[in-house]
């Protein structure tokens, strides 16, 4: 429940501590065990992680709080949210959430009040007081033009760049760019390995919903590759980039939750693998022999991955020099002089049971590249708001976007040129009928490319 807190999972922990020693018929009163030892361990977890303590009163009063609050003659318009707020609490700071997205304004009783950003739950929302026995609220939104998938991007026009299905839809740089297909639900170009322990067994490998799914599989020993064919497999230096996740971990003795990569694999019996694992185990770099044996190349420390969380784990492997980022952030680094190309792929483990998806292998792109948007147009006269944007932007790389506005359908000399780089977030500041943005993606590594995920363009008609 406390890792789940860290991530935004909100629930109550109620700890009822007994603070003398614990009495059994065995020992009768263990007076060498004090229970305070455990307590403070786990208060000072919590203060440590930012996980709020409350004392058991003051908990009371917030669940009788929120118990007794209402939300009366809700309405939304569209763009516009409106409701009466009612409490028993009245004189106590009570704090309200609403959907954070294209949210432009908040006010209590015609006053404008502040609102902070939290997220919760794996979801954005916004936050912001009342301190009365009862309120109205009305709350204004920002339309949203959203581009995100595929047939969003091919609208568009693109110079050095190209639109690829990862996720719902990206733009990348132009260049020797392999996406795992696993949208078409076939792992074509795929092929799976024996185990490391017993080679005549094979792991159970699926693709399920647009994902490769890996089963648990406690009868088949150790590691499971899962590698791209030659034809497919890097010859030389690439990048190999993936979204991964535990889903469960088997109950064997020895199980725990294992991501990571195979790379310069010969054959069934002699590759190296990284691996990203629970326990306390970090990441570690082998190399598989043919004799079955295993040397430990490089190892780290690093947080254990948690069970049902997506991690972006990329390796990059130029000449000898092999590194791992996980979330962006690097956490391996080294050079191994006995490496050489070879075939590519996931890793699997026997207790493990995992999903990829969004795998990438990148042999070489263009150095820089632009993505013009279609026109938007908002059907009438309309206040720009901010333009926002997701993206997954490597170190060596960047995305610049920018914006330009104008009052026909075609851009023209009237129209605004394209305004200086933007920061996400940033309201683009202009009015009239139409918009259209421009993305300009740049790399200063051939092998690793910025990728635009997702467009969002607010405006507010007037």
């Amino acid at each position: 429940m406390l890792e789940r807190a860290e991530d935004g999972y909100v629930s109550a922990f109620a700890n009822n501590v007994h603070p003398g020693p614990y009495w059994t018929p065995a020992t009768g009163y263990n007076t060498g065990y004090n229970t305070e030892r455990w307590v403070h361990a786990m208060w000072n977890h919590a203060q440590a992680a930012g996980i709020p303590m409350l004392a058991a009163q003051r908990l009371l009063d917030f669940v009788e709080a929120r118990t007794g609050g209402s939300f009366d003659h809700i309405a939304w318009s569209g763009t516009v949210l409106t409701f009466e707020f009612a409490t028993p609490a009245g004189g106590h700071d009570e704090t309200i959430m609403l959907p954070d997205q294209g949210l432009r304004s908040i006010q209590v009783d015609d006053v404008a009040v502040p609102f902070s950003h939290a997220r919760i739950a794996g979801r954005e929302y916004a936050l912001f007081t009342i301190n009365s026995a009862a309120a109205h609220v009305v709350a204004t939104y920002w339309r949203t033009w959203i581009e995100t998938t595929t047939a969003d991007f091919d609208g568009g026009t693109l110079e050095g760049t190209h639109r690829v299905v990862i996720g719902d839809g990206a733009v990348v740089l132009d260049g020797d760019v392999l996406v795992d297909g696993f949208e078409l639900a076939v792992a074509t170009g795929w092929e799976w390995w024996p185990a490391s322990g017993d080679l005549s067994r094979t792991a159970a490998w699926q693709v399920i919903q647009g994902r490769l799914v890996h089963e648990t599989s406690g009868d088949v020993p150790t590691y499971h590759p899962a590698v791209l064919t030659s034809d497919r497999s890097p010859g030389g230096d690439f990048t190999l980039e993936c979204r991964q996740r535990v889903t469960q971990v088997g109950n064997g003795p020895g199980d725990i939750g294992v991501l990571g990569f195979v790379f310069g694999g010969v054959d069934p019996q002699s590759y190296w693998l990284l691996q990203y694992a629970q326990l306390g185990l970090g990441v570690r770099l082998y190399r598989r022999h043919a004799a079955g044996t295993f040397t430990l190349v490089a190892q780290a420390n690093t947080p254990d991955p948690k069970i049902g969380r997506w991690y972006d784990l990329r390796v990059d492997v130029r000449g000898t020099n092999i590194s791992l980022f996980i979330d962006g952030v690097s956490r391996l680094s080294v050079a191994d002089p006995t490496y050489a190309p070879g075939r590519t792929g996931l890793l699997g483990y026997e207790g493990s049971r995992n999903e990829y998806d969004d795998v990438t292998v990148t042999t070489g792109v263009e150095q820089a590249g632009i993505y013009t948007s279609r026109v938007f147009d908002a059907g009438g006269q309309a206040d720009w708001g901010p333009l926002s944007w997701s993206a997954s932007v490597p170190s060596g790389t960047v995305v610049v976007m920018r914006a330009r506005t104008g009052n026909t359908p075609v851009p023209d000399e009237t129209w605004t040129p394209f305004g200086p780089a933007l920061t996400s977030g940033v309201s683009i500041g202009s009015s009239s009928r139409y918009v259209q943005y421009r993305a300009i993606l740049a790399t200063v590594d051939p092998l690793v490319s910025p990728r635009l995920n997702e467009v969002q363009v607010a405006y507010a008609p007037r």
